[in-house]
């Protein structure tokens, strides 16, 4: 018999603002350091690439995408797409129940024109659990697939900026007490939670890579919440 080498799984997380888009080429690390950060890219729209949640330049937005993954060797990587909260619907529901039936969710589930997902953030109390709720119109959905295909993507995740801030906040912390209780003084902002210690303790980053902009570092956390995200399925 004669094996072949097996190649190492790439993964290129992509984050999509309203005025830019955000790149990064991920492979699994080691026991020190968890993921590995290849390359960064990051650029700004100048075309009026996405105009009022939707996709408007489609053709610019496939050429941007297709330059950056050719730049990094990634043709073949799994694709995680993340999108910033100003491109979805997004709402914070408390709830009585760390359960809850479908019909607690009526509100939302009624409304046909927007395909809805949800997770528990955490108890309040007792009594009282906080649900973060995310909406995307059907027809922005299939944008973004048809985008995926366009550009020959592997993708095989699409969820929110505020998610991957979350599967980053995880990957140094398990403690739900403490979440919650940096949420509720934070008024629910999940990014606060997060800071440079978060990437450098847990990702290898390549030379010549390095963040001293706080816009940058956030960027780069949501690249890795979903990266991780990705890794994990």
């Amino acid at each position: 018999m004669w094996p072949l080498k097996r190649q190492r799984e790439q993964y290129v997380a992509i984050a999509l603002c309203p005025d830019s888009l955000s790149l990064g080429l991920f492979t699994h690390g080691n026991k020190q350091f968890p993921y590995c950060l290849h390359t960064y890219q990051t650029k700004k729209f100048t075309e009026h690439e996405l105009v009022d949640q939707t996709i408007f330049n489609n053709t610019t937005l496939i050429q941007c995408i297709k330059e950056m993954i050719h730049e990094c060797n990634a043709e073949n990587a799994f694709v995680m797409l993340g999108l910033d909260g100003s491109l979805v619907t997004e709402e914070l529901v408390t709830l009585s129940t760390s359960t809850p039936s479908e019909q607690s969710f009526s509100k939302f589930f009624e409304n046909k024109s927007l395909v809805w997902d949800y997770c528990l953030l955490y108890p309040e109390d007792q009594e009282h659990f906080i649900y973060y709720f995310c909406g995307l119109r059907q027809e922005q959905l299939f944008q973004y697939k048809l985008l995926a295909i366009s550009c020959a993507l592997n993708l095989i995740c699409i969820t929110t900026t505020p998610m991957a801030y979350l599967s980053a906040w995880q990957m140094r912390n398990n403690d739900k007490e403490s979440f919650a209780h940096d949420m509720i003084r934070y008024k629910n902002n999940i990014q606060k939670l997060l800071g440079i210690n978060d990437l450098v303790e847990t990702t290898q980053l390549n030379k010549g890579i390095s963040f001293k902009d706080p816009t940058n570092i956030y960027r780069a956390l949501a690249l890795l919440g979903l990266a991780k995200a990705g890794m994990t399925q």
